[in-house]
């Protein structure tokens, strides 16, 4: 009788999790249910795949139904508990951490991912390194709502030194760039805004929501560069993209005025001001243009007082300081 009962509850877990593979979370959920009530002991396996499999039916139907989302979502963190019953492991503790943080629950989202990083500091040979770079990207998101950005770059050091998976790595470049940002490190900035070029081709799988497409990478890389006081790569960059901006009023004002920005401090003042007046043409309400545009035209005909070269000259080097 046991080996007949050992039989079925093995074909009832590897028929579940063929049926995860295939993305049958129903059908996988419901194989699960039959092995567990068949194995007597030790049901640690079964409980993480089924909480696998739970986490990802809610998942997948998120914007379906945020009822049927939450469900799913609760019973695969009861699994996932089960887990860590049985086997205070690595792996039991990142997935209802990341369970947690999909519930919205941040603080104990944010314990159980640190007790996965302590037990992978005691069997670190026993844990894919990629694996570990996934949770501090997973803790990262977590620190990053906190504000806690140095903390942050950190995590990200980290990430980057353990060989993350591709997406990984995408998304702490993607995350380091904005806290760069915040603290003014243009060189890094750029470091990793060339870095990201490299992964394009990833982006849409890693990150689908992220803003920084191919187009808005070079704008940033122009952006960069003029932070650096490269200007001429900053054209380089700029003049790139610019026809890839037709009918997008918005961002190609801001690429001509970063443009103007970059001709204007290589003396190059006529194309500064027809980069000024275009994106004026583009946007009325913006006034940097106008800015821009006088400070070029100052330069270029040398006809104003010094009072107005001073008030251009300083309102544009504020201007810079802040885009």
């Amino acid at each position: 009788m046991e080996t007949i009962k050992k039989k079925l509850w093995e074909n009832f877990f590897e028929l579940g999790k063929e049926q995860l593979k295939s993305c049958k979370y129903d059908l996988a959920i419901s194989s699960f249910n039959k092995s567990i009530k068949l194995k007597t002991k030790n049901k640690y396996d079964l409980y993480f795949f089924r909480g696998i499999a739970k986490y990802s039916n809610g998942i997948n139907y998120s914007k379906v139904d945020t009822n049927y989302r939450s469900k799913f979502l609760k019973s695969a963190k009861r699994d996932f508990t089960n887990c860590i019953r049985i086997n205070k492991n690595f792996y039991a503790f990142l997935n209802r951490g990341e369970t947690n943080f999909q519930l919205r629950n941040i603080e104990e989202a944010l314990k159980d991912f640190n007790r996965a990083l302590k037990i992978s500091f005691l069997v670190k040979e026993q844990i894919n390194a990629s694996d570990v770079a996934s949770l501090y990207m997973k803790r990262c998101y977590i620190i990053m709502l906190k504000k806690n950005y140095i903390k942050a770059l950190n995590d990200f050091e980290k990430i980057i030194k353990l060989k993350p998976y591709p997406c990984d790595l995408y998304n702490a470049l993607h995350n380091r760039i904005f806290i760069n940002i915040k603290f003014g490190k243009y060189e890094k900035i750029l470091t990793d805004l060339k870095k990201l070029m490299s992964l394009e081709n990833i982006r849409i799988n890693c990150n689908p929501y992220s803003f920084i497409n191919t187009k808005e990478l070079i704008m940033h890389l122009g952006w960069a560069n003029i932070k650096l006081g490269n200007y001429k790569e900053a054209e380089i960059y700029l003049n790139r993209i610019e026809k890839f901006y037709e009918g997008y009023n918005m961002r190609k004002s801001f690429l001509l005025i970063l443009r103007g920005c970059a001709r204007c401090n290589l003396h190059n003042y006529q194309q500064g001001i027809n980069d000024f007046a275009e994106a004026k043409k583009l946007d009325e309400k913006l006034i940097f243009e106008d800015i821009g545009y006088g400070y070029c035209k100052f330069k270029l005909i040398n006809e104003l007082p010094k009072e107005m070269q001073y008030f251009l000259g300083e309102n544009l080097l504020t201007f810079l300081k802040e885009i």
